[in-house]
């Protein structure tokens, strides 16, 4: 009976309502669901954390045991949320992006064998000062990034 009286924006507001409530599992978040739910609605193709690969981490004053090198890294694994395997491209989704972020993703871009893509939530500042966005930090790092949503363009190849 509601439905029949709910038009044009009402009628969207409560489907999004509806759809805060409904559970987002595999996804790790609300912004990764609504990227898939976005995607699926393009008729885009995509796997969602397919793969988990091998990076190095560097060590911050570690020192080799057995030669005394002070060039010391650490095995880590590494998830991407979103692979397109037509686009042959990683997307990385993310809301708040900390240091730890910021240094493990420089990393994985470094050493992936494909490329790496970014998008934030909302394109925030990096610290308290207001010196950098995030945006910005993945222009230094040459690291292409979007605000918002996965765009289209970038993944135009996977259309079903």
């Amino acid at each position: 009976m509601l439905r029949s009286v709910l038009c044009g924006d009402d009628a969207y507001y409560f489907v999004c309502a509806l759809m805060a409530k409904r559970d987002i599992r595999p996804y790790k978040s609300r912004f990764e669901f609504n990227q898939a739910v976005r995607l699926e609605k393009n008729g885009i193709n995509f796997d969602y954390e397919p793969i988990q690969f091998d990076w190095k981490a560097s060590v911050v004053h570690g020192i080799c045991r057995e030669c005394g090198s002070d060039d010391v890294w650490k095995q880590r694994k590494y998830t991407p949320d979103f692979w397109f395997p037509k686009s042959r491209i990683f997307v990385e989704t993310k809301g708040k992006f900390t240091p730890e972020n910021r240094t493990a993703m420089a990393a994985i871009c470094a050493q992936s064998p494909h490329e790496v893509r970014m998008v934030f939530m909302t394109d925030n500042w990096l610290t308290k000062k207001h010196g950098m966005r995030y945006s910005r930090w993945c222009e230094l790092n040459g690291i292409e990034c979007a605000i918002g949503s996965i765009p289209l363009s970038w993944v135009e190849a996977d259309k079903i």
